[in-house]
Protein backbone atom coordinates (compact mmCIF):
# COMPACT_ATOMS: atom_id res chain seq x y z
CA UNK A 1 0.00 0.00 0.00
CA UNK A 2 2.51 2.30 0.90
CA UNK A 3 4.71 2.04 -2.71
CA UNK A 4 1.25 2.88 -4.29
CA UNK A 5 0.79 5.49 -1.94
CA UNK A 6 4.51 6.72 -3.49
CA UNK A 7 3.77 6.09 -6.78
CA UNK A 8 0.78 7.23 -7.62
CA UNK A 9 1.29 11.08 -7.17
CA UNK A 10 4.80 10.94 -9.66
CA UNK A 11 2.26 9.14 -12.20
CA UNK A 12 0.12 12.25 -12.26
CA UNK A 13 3.47 14.89 -12.40
CA UNK A 14 4.57 13.12 -15.16
CA UNK A 15 4.64 14.50 -18.72
CA UNK A 16 2.58 11.74 -20.47
CA UNK A 17 1.84 13.71 -24.03
CA UNK A 18 4.62 11.57 -26.32
CA UNK A 19 4.60 14.87 -28.85
CA UNK A 20 6.19 16.76 -26.03
CA UNK A 21 9.95 17.05 -25.92
CA UNK A 22 10.12 16.22 -22.07
CA UNK A 23 7.66 13.12 -22.58
CA UNK A 24 8.65 10.72 -20.02
CA UNK A 25 9.95 13.92 -17.34
CA UNK A 26 7.98 15.36 -14.61
CA UNK A 27 6.28 18.64 -15.07
CA UNK A 28 7.96 20.61 -12.19
CA UNK A 29 11.18 18.62 -12.39
CA UNK A 30 12.93 17.53 -15.50
CA UNK A 31 16.62 16.82 -14.05
CA UNK A 32 17.82 13.14 -14.93
CA UNK A 33 18.62 11.92 -11.75
CA UNK A 34 15.02 12.76 -9.98
CA UNK A 35 13.76 11.26 -13.40
CA UNK A 36 15.77 8.01 -13.27
CA UNK A 37 15.08 7.31 -9.37
CA UNK A 38 11.42 7.56 -9.93
CA UNK A 39 11.88 5.00 -12.86
CA UNK A 40 14.50 2.33 -10.72
CA UNK A 41 11.75 2.15 -7.86
CA UNK A 42 8.90 1.89 -10.31
CA UNK A 43 10.89 -0.89 -12.00
CA UNK A 44 11.65 -2.36 -8.20
CA UNK A 45 7.45 -1.88 -7.33
CA UNK A 46 6.35 -3.00 -10.43
CA UNK A 47 6.47 -6.89 -9.74
CA UNK A 48 5.02 -6.69 -6.24
CA UNK A 49 1.84 -4.72 -7.30
CA UNK A 50 -1.04 -7.06 -8.15
CA UNK A 51 -3.66 -4.44 -9.43
CA UNK A 52 -3.10 -4.98 -13.08
CA UNK A 53 -4.63 -2.01 -13.94
CA UNK A 54 -1.98 0.14 -12.33
CA UNK A 55 0.90 -2.30 -13.60
CA UNK A 56 -0.23 -1.50 -16.96
CA UNK A 57 0.28 2.98 -16.31
CA UNK A 58 3.31 1.71 -14.28
CA UNK A 59 4.70 -0.02 -17.60
CA UNK A 60 3.41 2.85 -19.65
CA UNK A 61 5.46 4.89 -17.18
CA UNK A 62 8.37 3.46 -16.82
CA UNK A 63 8.83 3.18 -20.56
CA UNK A 64 7.74 7.03 -20.95
CA UNK A 65 10.41 7.56 -18.27
CA UNK A 66 13.39 5.15 -20.19
CA UNK A 67 12.21 7.54 -23.47
CA UNK A 68 13.27 10.93 -21.41
CA UNK A 69 16.43 9.47 -20.72
CA UNK A 70 17.45 8.13 -24.28
CA UNK A 71 16.41 11.74 -25.56
CA UNK A 72 18.10 13.72 -22.58
CA UNK A 73 21.32 11.43 -23.14
CA UNK A 74 24.27 13.49 -25.18
CA UNK A 75 24.45 12.70 -28.72
CA UNK A 76 27.35 14.14 -30.15
CA UNK A 77 30.26 15.79 -28.94
CA UNK A 78 32.96 15.37 -26.78
CA UNK A 79 30.60 14.81 -24.21
CA UNK A 80 28.69 11.90 -26.62
CA UNK A 81 26.70 9.37 -24.08
CA UNK A 82 26.36 11.71 -20.86
CA UNK A 83 23.96 13.08 -19.17
CA UNK A 84 23.13 16.71 -18.08
CA UNK A 85 21.69 17.51 -14.50
CA UNK A 86 18.78 18.49 -16.57
CA UNK A 87 16.91 17.96 -19.76
CA UNK A 88 15.95 21.44 -20.28
CA UNK A 89 19.95 22.77 -19.87
CA UNK A 90 19.53 24.29 -23.64
CA UNK A 91 17.00 26.58 -22.75
CA UNK A 92 16.82 30.19 -21.89
CA UNK A 93 17.11 31.31 -18.34
CA UNK A 94 17.92 27.88 -16.75
CA UNK A 95 21.23 27.78 -14.71
CA UNK A 96 24.33 26.97 -15.88
CA UNK A 97 24.60 24.37 -13.62
CA UNK A 98 21.87 22.31 -15.33
CA UNK A 99 24.33 21.03 -18.38
CA UNK A 100 26.92 20.08 -16.00
CA UNK A 101 27.63 16.12 -16.67
CA UNK A 102 28.24 14.59 -13.34
CA UNK A 103 29.33 10.77 -12.74
CA UNK A 104 26.33 10.19 -10.10
CA UNK A 105 23.54 11.23 -12.82
CA UNK A 106 25.74 8.68 -15.20
CA UNK A 107 25.59 5.77 -12.56
CA UNK A 108 21.67 6.61 -11.71
CA UNK A 109 20.47 6.71 -15.12
CA UNK A 110 22.52 3.24 -16.28
CA UNK A 111 21.58 1.57 -13.45
CA UNK A 112 17.87 2.26 -14.23
CA UNK A 113 18.86 1.22 -18.14
CA UNK A 114 20.23 -1.84 -16.97
CA UNK A 115 17.42 -2.85 -14.36
CA UNK A 116 14.49 -1.91 -17.20
CA UNK A 117 16.19 -4.58 -19.27
CA UNK A 118 16.24 -6.89 -16.59
CA UNK A 119 12.44 -6.46 -16.33
CA UNK A 120 12.45 -8.67 -19.73
CA UNK A 121 14.71 -11.42 -18.88
CA UNK A 122 12.82 -13.85 -18.07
Amino acid sequence: QHIIKMLVPMLKRQISEPSDKYYGGFTDDLTILKVADYIEGAIAAYGTIENVKLTTKLMKSINAGIVFLRRSQIAMGKEKGGFPNSADYKEAGVPKTASVINLKTAQQATTTYVKFQNLFKN
